[in-house]
């Protein structure tokens, strides 16, 4: 998997910070610092974008990735239930990872997006719409989620977040055909569209239009 040498040196950072904790991949625990360098892009990446306690983070991710675990899995590599600061909510989040060999490896489609929160959309949200999205890892999350809301069926709730991660190759400049595919994702969410961030190797931030930023990728460690 192709990342900076500055991200080595996070990633390092990472794996030394948390070398104690366990991280659960398929259906096995695995020691933080036997991890290879894509799990633990991985695991700096998702804890970055979840912004909750390395205790929370550690304890509920869940790397689903069929590679990395030989699980029937479709678009889901990785996911977290959370607890939040009300007992009746929790948060749910979903992960994609699209992570290249070498420094050519380009941003994410708009395809690869669409088809990404689709799944989400037609399982989670709008379940009569789920006619052929059936697998191991599917059934796994759908059986966390209905033993949560089935213990208080009226005030249990959970809030669904989809994170679509990707390790392209650094981006000097940007403009607005960077932002094709979120805006792509905002316009079929609507309402749910929280906001859309393209990390980039200049020094400032840049809005691109309502909820959407270019952010410098040093942001993510200073």
């Amino acid at each position: 998997m192709y990342v900076s040498d500055k991200i080595k040196i996070e990633l390092e950072y990472f794996r030394k910070l948390h070398e104690t904790f366990s991280i659960r991949l398929g259906k096995r625990d695995v020691l933080v610092r036997e991890v290879d360098e894509n799990v633990l892009f991985m695991l700096l990446s998702a804890s970055i974008s979840m912004d909750v306690s390395e205790e929370e983070f550690f304890e509920n991710f869940v790397i689903t990735d069929k590679f990395l675990t030989n699980k029937q899995e479709y678009l889901i590599d990785a996911y977290a239930l959370i607890d939040t600061e009300d007992s009746k909510e929790k948060h749910l989040h979903f992960f994609q990872f699209k992570l290249y060999e070498n420094e050519k490896g380009a941003a994410a489609s708009v395809k690869d997006v669409f088809e990404f929160a689709t799944l989400i959309n037609h399982v989670f949200l709008h379940p009569e719409l789920n006619k052929e999205y059936k697998n191991e890892v599917i059934n796994e999350i759908k059986q966390l989620v209905d033993g949560y809301l089935q213990k208080n069926i009226r005030k249990n709730k959970i809030k669904y977040k989809c994170h679509f991660i990707n390790n392209n190759k650094g981006i000097t400049s940007v403009n607005k055909k960077d932002f094709e595919g979120l805006n792509f994702l905002k316009s079929k969410t609507e309402n749910d569209f929280i906001c859309g961030v393209v990390l980039y190797n200049g020094k400032v931030i840049v809005p691109f239009g309502e909820n959407l930023w270019a952010i410098p990728i040093s942001t993510l460690w200073n």
